[in-house]
């Protein structure tokens, strides 16, 4: 199973069209996890 939070810098994520392993998918996963940690804190 792909795991897309390791997809947050280009080089690691998968294939596109693009570019072969420039997919950034996990960028916005992480991002979101991070926004909701930080607001689950506040």
């Amino acid at each position: 199973m792909p795991h897309p939070e390791h997809a947050v810098e280009p080089g690691f994520g998968p294939s596109t069209a693009a570019a072969m392993r420039s997919g950034v998918d996990g960028l916005s996963f992480f991002s979101s996890a991070i926004a909701a940690v930080v607001g689950a804190a506040a």
